[in-house]
């Protein structure tokens, strides 16, 4: 599971927490949204668990839920072993303890249990490990003590209302102060809220919704929400999930978060993230639908991973072509790296025929050569029945069908495409010296598949096969052979440095505040290097280092980059994840230097108060340790929209206070030595 699956599921379990002010509904839901994110069948809540170190403790079971002999117990003390109650986050295999339980019939063999802190202990039993990528005795560490806090709140708004109940003139002012505060919310909100009443149609849309889908909300209210709203196709399966749900206020979808598309006035569609509630009116079920659009974090992750994929297949064509000793093998492998390693749904290379009439396929992987036989690959058809294939080879230009479904220009071979499970193609011209000589052609089984950089990795990789296939046939001498394969292996290198100064341009592009900020430190921690008298190698690591250390800074909102407000501890969690993202994003593609553990480790400190692993002193790798003074240099000299720019002098005043405790001491005076004796700038 990736870390924003994860911050989706804390957001989601958080949204309950916040949105109850009564102890019983909190502790319901919150254990609710718990089971149905970890998987297990069974969830308990003790509150006031007390202190000690007794074998066995009493303790209130205030919510049961998954089994009806626990739930006939709720509200009864119960004696049960300290060992079940008390202690940390554990996951834990304990029949012998969970056989403690006063109940009959089910026989738990797992238990799962989370302090709730100074408050209780919840417990989620099950017969057996659940299967889950969540790390489930620290990702829930957050949501312990918010749940601790929430349950103080709504002890105390519950206590307050217990004296206000034959206050009626307090309760009607509280009431409209209520729907005022739920108006004010409602309308300033960024993301759609929508109620839709028993009879499916819309009681409620809010100014967000308005945007989002295009309609006022004078035209809404009243109308079917499945029409106005999904996509014909999804329409017969949401009515039939809603007929259950008027007569019981249960469903499929309600309360989860799910991945949907939208469609608006215009009949375009969008992705929309969508948690649905249930509301009981006088004895009526509503469904409460907060929705959001994300067709720009589903963009950015497509962007990100297209191009992560490319670039993997780049770092491994790289391999290939230096072991490359035969043609025909190196072109089954590039076939083969490109479906195993790029997830492609297919390839295949085919070279102009002797006569120049076509091209033939000479060798491909993931789609059967059944189907490559059945295309017409002719070099003299006519232009307007032509191929992508053809095209490319005749015009030396990449060709892109982003969706072969709907296509005007592509060919007869449509139909068997589509049964093939394609759903687009890039065809890549081979090109020696200018002038093509084959074809390499890469299919997707998503439609869209292609994007722009994603395209630019792919040409590259087929101009570098190009290279190769031609390197190989005009090897004669061993010489020519090693001047053909430091070539090629210059040529690649140039690759992934031109990718990974494109990939720095990227995330600067996001944070105007900081553009240029990787480059200068960059271009500092070289300096510092060559102070110390680093090997040119080790330099040029920390260089590439230096670009790209804030890669992980593409997974934080822009809004948070820029703000210039100070970050609340979630937004600067958030920010303190970069490091990690960056290594995640680096960790496989393969380079000559530890660039992904420089980006790990950037943000450690020498005494273990560094992040995120609080490694200290030489667990931290030399090019990790230089880098991090260059930052804090270049960070503290720099303006930010939460600051202005502190100055050089200032920030060498910080690494000096800092030296020998939390910065190398001889990187710290080899900065000093750089800035006043040797006349670095940044300017």
């Amino acid at each position: 599971m990736n870390r924003e699956q994860i911050m989706s599921v804390l957001y989601d379990i958080g949204l309950v927490i916040g949105g109850e002010v009564s102890l019983k509904p909190l502790l319901t839901r919150t254990l609710q949204r718990l089971l149905y994110h970890t998987s297990f069948p069974t969830g308990l809540v003790f509150l006031d668990v007390p202190a000690g170190d007794t074998a066995s403790v009493e303790a209130t079971l205030e919510v049961a839920i998954g089994d009806f002999g626990l739930a006939g117990l709720v509200g009864q003390r119960l004696s049960l072993p300290s060992a079940l109650l008390r202690g940390g986050p554990e996951v834990r295999e304990a029949p012998e303890l969970l056989a403690a339980l006063p109940t009959a019939g089910r026989s738990y063999q797992v238990f799962l249990r989370l302090p709730i802190d100074h408050c209780g202990v919840l417990l989620m039993l099950a017969p057996r490990q659940p299967r889950t990528q969540l790390p489930l005795t620290e990702i829930f560490r957050p949501v312990m003590a918010n749940l601790a806090k929430a349950i103080l709140l709504c002890r105390r708004n519950d206590a307050y209302a217990a004296g206000l109940v034959t206050e009626r003139n307090l309760a009607r002012q509280s009431q409209v102060e209520s729907e005022e505060k739920f108006r004010s919310m409602t309308t300033v909100a960024q993301d759609a809220i929508v109620m839709i009443d028993d009879e499916g149609r819309i009681a409620y849309w809010n100014p967000a919704a308005e945007r989002f889908f295009g309609y006022r909300a004078d035209e809404a209210m009243g109308l079917d929400a499945h029409t106005l709203m999904a996509p014909e196709r999804f329409q017969d399966s949401f009515r039939a999930g809603f007929a259950h749900f008027r007569s019981s206020g249960n469903g499929p979808v309600i309360g989860k978060t799910i991945e949907i598309e939208g469609r608006r006035r215009d009949g375009s569609e969008f992705p929309v993230e969508i948690s649905i509630s249930a509301l009981s009116q006088h004895g009526r079920w509503y469904a409460v639908g907060l929705l959001r659009d994300i067709s720009e974090r589903r963009a950015a992750d497509l962007a990100l991973r297209q191009a992560n994929r490319a670039l993997k297949t780049l770092s491994g064509c790289n391999g290939i072509l230096v072991r490359a000793s035969e043609e025909s093998r190196l072109l089954r492998d590039i076939c083969a790296l490109i479906v195993e390693t790029g997830g492609y749904r297919g390839a295949w290379v085919g070279y102009a025929s002797a006569d120049g009439a076509g091209l033939s396929p000479v060798a491909n992987a993931g789609i059967e050569r059944d189907y490559i036989d059945t295309l017409d690959l002719s070099l003299s058809a006519n232009p307007q029945t032509q191929g992508p294939a053809a095209r490319a080879f005749l015009t030396g230009q990449a060709q892109r069908v982003q969706d072969i479904a709907s296509d005007p220009g592509y060919p007869g071979q449509r139909t068997a495409a589509l049964q093939h499970g394609i759903a687009a193609s890039l065809a890549l011209p081979l090109l020696d010296g200018g002038t093509p000589f084959g074809i390499l052609k890469v299919y997707a089984g998503t439609r869209e598949a292609f994007g722009g950089e994603e395209v630019v990795l792919l040409t590259e990789l087929a101009d570098d096969l190009a290279f190769g296939i031609v390197t190989l046939r005009t090897r004669i001498e061993r010489e020519a052979l090693e001047a053909a394969k430091c070539e090629s292996a210059d040529r690649l290198k140039r690759a992934l440095l031109g990718t990974i100064q494109a990939v720095a341009l990227t995330v600067e592009k996001r944070d105007p505040y900081t553009a240029g900020h990787q480059q200068k430190v960059a271009r500092l921690a070289v300096a510092i290097a060559r102070e110390l008298g680093w090997p040119r190698d080790q330099i040029e690591g920390v260089r590439l280092g230096g670009m790209i250390h804030d890669i992980g800074k593409i997974y934080v909102p822009s809004e948070i980059l820029s703000r210039p407000g100070k970050l609340s501890d979630l937004e600067f969690g958030l920010i303190k994840m970069h490091p990690e993202v960056g290594h995640e994003i680096l960790k496989d593609v393969e380079l000559p230097w530890p660039v992904a553990q420089i980006i790990l480790q950037h943000h450690e400190r020498l005494d273990g108060k560094g992040y995120p692993a609080g490694l200290s002193a030489d667990r931290i790798i030399p090019e990790a340790r230089l880098l991090a003074i260059a930052d804090v240099v270049e960070a503290m000299a720099s303006h930010r929209p939460y600051r202005a720019a502190l100055g050089v002098e200032a920030a060498l005043a910080e690494i000096s206070k800092w030296r020998g405790r939390q910065f190398d001491p001889d990187m710290v005076d080899a900065c000093l030595r750089v800035f006043r004796e040797k006349g670095f700038s940044f300017d």
